[in-house]
This record gives structure tokens, C-alpha cells and sequence, in this order.
């Protein structure tokens, strides 16, 4: 049950963050608004692939769900900076 409703809550959260960087590489004429799009991708990729992994029922499914969610949060400190 607690699975099921923190995987809604991500799916909904991967929505927004999504849409977000939609609205912002539209405005790329504002400085910063491109590289703020690229971390909401990689914000987005990390919460879906941690949804999945909730979602997986073998370890083979969660260990690719993984592997997905940490290409995401290998680009949080670059583009951070």
C-alpha cells in the first residue's frame, strides 16, 4: 500500500518536473532557463526510475531500475554547478 502511494506521488512529481523543463527550454532567451530545463530532465529521469524500482517485483528488474535512476543523479553535481 505505502508502495503503491509514494510510486503515485513520484509518477506525479516526474509530471510536473517534466512540464517544468518543457516551459523552461521555451524560454531559453532567459539566461539560465536551458540549464535549469537539463537538471529537471535529470531530476525527472531519477524519479521515475525510482518509481519503477518500488514498483519491480525481482531483483533483476530493480537492479535495472537503478541503474536508470543513477544516470540521473550522476549529472545532479555538474549541473548544479
Amino acid at each position: 500500500m505505502n508502495q503503491a502511494l509514494l510510486s503515485i506521488l513520484l509518477i506525479m512529481s516526474s509530471i510536473f518536473l517534466s512540464n517544468l523543463a518543457i516551459y523552461a527550454i521555451k524560454r531559453k532567451k532567459i539566461p539560465g532557463a536551458f540549464a535549469f530545463s537539463i537538471i529537471l530532465m535529470a531530476m525527472t529521469l531519477h524519479s521515475l526510475g525510482y518509481t519503477f524500482e518500488l514498483l519491480s517485483d525481482t531483483v533483476e528488474k530493480m537492479y535495472f531500475w537503478v541503474r536508470i535512476e543513477y544516470i540521473g543523479v550522476a549529472f545532479y553535481p555538474f549541473l548544479i554547478l
